[in-house]
Order: structure tokens, then sequence, then C-alpha cells
């Protein structure tokens, strides 16, 4: 050993000894640079996703529904197979229904000063999925009134587009809950009307919502039609940009809002230049 080292040592004390000794050193540091930056880009990203901030924000719910072609018009219903699949990826905590109604429906206002009227569809989600519970949501069929909740852009639309171009009124939320408005319900079966009221808002969900005890109760009368599968599913999911999920509704040809999985295609190219760089300097530590 003695010898070895000796003969190492003459070695590096030549010119050409001294250079390979540094070049290994700068090789050295370079590999434990890559090394550590690839784990600091995942740990990044990571906390970028995960953090608590961004589990309670809107992107961890998403509305699923079948991509409409020309091939599959009037047929995107979704496949029992299909949400059973979609329960079982990890990334998903829980599935609710997107029930729609299946009869016909407008609203019309009682009030002089905010005259409208306008044909409707009306959409329900189980209580779990919706951005808040507002008071008094239970329906019964002894209420005086339907609450409604409204996706909050409709009201933007209003505010900022047809209201000035039409020299109306803007309103805010508060005045919208005190406006009452008259709800038809008609079909073959018949027709009702009904008292609603704005209950609330909702960024998450863009359509207007009633109570599912409401929308069970009008479908079993006036629906025509016998039960369909759902459409659409809004489901909540750990992680909306995790790819096994992208890549599930890419192969059931399924979509959902793409602002919100748009750090799907981010993270695959964060795990393809992580582990580049992790192989690389791994590679040249050894």
């Amino acid at each position: 050993m003695s010898i070895l080292n000796t003969l190492m040592g003459k070695v590096l004390k030549t010119g050409q000894g001294r250079f390979r000794a540094w070049m290994g050193t700068l090789g050295l540091g370079i590999a434990a640079l890559l090394v550590l930056a690839a784990v600091q880009l995942q740990s990044n990203f990571n906390e970028l996703l995960k953090s608590k901030e961004n589990r309670d924000t809107n992107t961890q719910f998403l509305v699923i529904n079948r991509q409409l072609n020309s091939n599959n018009l009037n047929e995107t219903a979704l496949r029992e197979e299909e949400l059973l699949a979609l329960k079982k990826l990890p990334q998903v905590a829980a599935v609710g229904v997107v029930q729609p109604g299946y009869f016909k429906a407008s609203i019309s206002s009682n009030s002089e000063r905010f005259p409208f009227y306008t044909e409707v569809s009306f959409e329900s989600v189980p209580n779990e999925f919706l951005d808040q519970i507002p008071e008094k949501w239970d329906w019964q069929e002894a209420d005086e009134y339907v609450p409604v909740i409204i996706p909050t852009m409709y009201l933007d639309v209003y505010n900022f587009q047809f209201a000035l171009a039409q020299q109306l009124p803007q309103l805010t939320p508060e005045i919208v809950k005190m406006v009452n408005f008259t709800i038809l319900i008609r079909s073959s079966k018949g027709e009702m009307q009904m008292k609603g009221r704005v209950a609330g808002f909702s960024d998450r969900i863009q359509s207007l919502l009633v109570p599912d005890s409401f929308m069970q109760w009008c479908n079993n009368r006036f629906a025509v039609e016998n039960k369909k599968q759902p459409a659409r599913v809004i489901i909540k999911t750990h992680d909306a940009a995790a790819p096994e999920l992208s890549q599930f509704l890419a192969k059931n040809q399924l979509t959902a809002d793409k602002e919100k999985t748009r750090f799907s295609r981010y993270r695959q190219v964060v795990n393809w230049v992580a582990g580049a760089a992790g192989l690389s300097g791994i590679f040249m530590l050894v």
C-alpha cells in the first residue's frame, strides 16, 4: 500500500497528473451540483402543486365529460366501467354525478325594474362538491322558494358586458340575492310555476345549480325518458396535474378544464429534466 501511495503521489506531482486531479475535482463538483439540482427541482415543483394553499384551491375539483366529435353526437353518456375505473385512480378522492334536469325550464323576473326572461337548464351535484353550502339549501316540496346557485362568471358578464352595452344598472351579489323570479317547469307531463331566489355563487361549476332533492323531485315528476347514464361528473382529486389522470382522460376520450390540468404537461417536462440531470450527475460521480 505504501508503494502504491508513493507511485500515486509521483503521478499527481507531474503536470499531467495535476491536470487530471483538477479535472476530476471539477467533474465531481459538477456531478454533485447536477444531483442536487435534480432533487431541488422536484422538491420545488411538488411544493408548488401540493402545498396547503394549492390543495385548497378550485384546481382540485374537475368537471369531466366526453370529448364531443362527429362520431359520438348524442352518445356522450359516461359508461359504468369508465366511472368505476375513474374512482380507482389513486389521485381521485371522490366522484360525484352532475345530475341534469330532463325537462324544459325558464326563469322570468317579477320586478319591473329588472325585467328578464330566459330559457335555462338546471343541474345538481352532491353538497360535498359545492364551493360553499348556502343557508336553507336543503329543499322540500313545501318550501316557498327554490334556491339557485349561479356561476360568478354570469354576474361578471352581465356587469361588465351586457349592462354597459344596454345602459342597465350593475348589480352586486347582495342585490342579486334580493331579486325574486319565477321558475316555469314544463314537459309533456304538464307544467308548474315556482318561486326562485339566488342563494349563492360558484366559481367551481359553470352551470345553474339547484339542490339534489329538488332535481330528483322534478325528474320524477316531469321527466319523460328513463334514467340515463350521467354525461358529466365532478371529481375531487389530490393532484389535478397528475400525468396518470391526464393519460386516463386521453385514453377514454374524456376532457376536463384544460386550465386546471395544465400543470400535467409541465410535470412531465420537469420529471424528464430532473431525471436526465440526476442520471448525468450519478454517472459523473461514479
